[in-house]
């Protein structure tokens, strides 16, 4: 039985004072870095930053790690010895380190489930050194038909948290759909939320663009372009989200769908299966790749034979199409992703979450330069690849041109040169020496093709 809304406003700062107290005295961490200055809580900040999500399925010594300002790692609900490393390493590279928790959510949760949930959580904050703690509220938020009731209970669940997150000096990222979460027709969850202070960033989740309240139930990009820019407004501009707190997430991910029927011809359509033939679809039955696994499985696929989706601005391509048990695979491309990191920029966003950095990291070379390179260059610098492709484009046309031009030029002057002389010992056989020419046939070149 939940005893929220009323009830928690008035035990909240008797549940912190106690358990606060109980954990200064009974908590004694000692710092699991080679030098204590790693154990130091920082909170690096830039004006434009890049966060990365990890799972830590990968090496992370080997990510480029110039640009990356917060690493958020996803924790589970036991306690890990081999977190340390992480912590230890992010905090070496001049980041801040983070843990990204799932707040809890069930109509037989009760205070003491939920009051267990935060001690933890905060425990395991403290104990990690983390500056960062992300709270993912889909859970609580991300579901389809709730009333004002619900929202209440989220608010008071999450600004429960944020009293307990604040009050140890740690900042609190709230992880929210791809726009403000509504219910019934009060859709002012996050506006109040900012209001009130409890969420010091707000950051999107990828994962939310496909749940089970899409209808129709068919395969579709993982980012549509039109959702981003919708969402982003509506948190902008109705829920009154400062730009310096808004992080765009972004996914390194993609999806494989497998058609329950598919549509050919000119529809081109992959149609997905509805639980127990039911209106509500069946997303269990996709499967999530990373840009590693796809280039690795279908490569041809994803180097070059794909479709452009004009409608989503994303690439998708089909397989076993015409042997039955048709799949249709989604994902985001470098143009597509430029697209979105490029609507991040212009619109002066705080930064861009990585969903997640160990997508990639498997790239020993080509593709992951690329990505990197999107990441890091256009977020922390600013520039644009179509500005820098097409500078670096007019400097090497520059060099190639003139070299031709100078060289044509160059050419043309010792010829004319070594004419002029033969001339004038052919002239010295047979009539006084010419007088000097007033004008220098040189002078007279012009290079008038500007097709060279």
């Amino acid at each position: 039985m939940l005893i929220f809304p009323k009830q928690i406003k008035l035990i909240t700062l008797k549940f912190v004072v106690l358990i606060s107290v109980k954990l200064v005295v009974t908590q004694s961490v000692n710092c699991p870095c080679e030098s204590q200055s790693l154990c130091r809580i920082n909170n690096f900040t830039n004006h434009r930053e890049v966060t990365v999500i990890t799972e830590k399925k990968s090496d992370f010594k080997k990510w480029t790690w110039e640009g990356i300002h917060n690493v958020i790692h996803v924790v589970n609900g036991t306690d890990s010895e081999d977190e340390a490393d992480l912590m230890c390493y992010t905090h070496s590279k001049k980041a801040n380190y983070g843990i990204l928790v799932k707040m809890p959510y069930s109509a037989e949760m009760t205070k003491s489930d939920f009051d267990t949930w935060v001690n933890n959580s905060i425990k395991r904050a403290k104990k990690m050194y983390a500056e960062i703690i992300a709270v993912d509220l889909l859970n609580i938020v991300g579901n389809c038909h709730m009333d004002e009731k619900h929202a209440q209970i989220a608010f008071n669940f999450t600004n429960a948290f944020a009293d307990r997150v604040h009050f140890y000096n740690r900042k609190l990222s709230c992880i929210l759909p791809w726009k403000p979460p509504c219910f019934g027709s009060n859709c002012d969850l996050t506006s109040q939320l900012i209001k009130n202070g409890t969420c010091d960033t707000i950051m999107t989740s990828p994962d939310s663009f496909i749940t089970d309240c899409d209808k129709p139930c068919r395969a579709k990009a993982t980012m549509p372009i039109s959702n981003v820019v919708i969402g982003t407004d509506e948190y902008l501009y109705h829920s009154k989200v400062p730009v310096s707190m808004f992080y765009m997430g972004v996914p390194w991910h993609g999806y494989d769908y497998k058609c329950s029927k598919y549509l050919g011809n000119d529809e081109d359509v992959c149609m997905l299966p509805q639980k127990n033939n039911s209106a509500t679809c069946d997303f269990q039955s996709r499967k999530k790749m990373t840009f590693y696994d796809l280039d690795t499985i279908y490569h041809n696929y994803y180097e070059k034979n794909n479709i452009w989706s004009k409608l989503y601005n994303s690439n998708y391509f089909n397989v076993n199409v015409t042997n039955g048990g048709a799949h249709q695979i989604w994902y985001d491309s470098d143009l597509s992703l430029y697209e979105k990191y490029k609507f991040a920029l212009d619109m002066k966003l705080r930064g861009v979450v990585i969903w997640t950095v160990d997508d990639l990291v498997n790239y020993d070379q080509g593709d992951a330069q690329e990505w990197h390179w999107l990441m890091h260059n256009m977020m922390v610098t600013g520039e644009h690849k179509e500005g820098a492709d097409m500078s670096m484009a007019l400097k090497a046309m520059a060099i190639g041109v003139g070299c031709f031009i100078g060289g044509t030029i160059i050419g043309a002057i010792i010829t004319t040169i070594i004419a002029k002389k033969q001339m004038k010992l052919m002239n010295r056989r047979y009539q006084p020496p010419f007088q000097k020419d007033e004008d220098d046939e040189t002078a007279n070149f012009h290079e008038d093709d500007r097709y060279l």
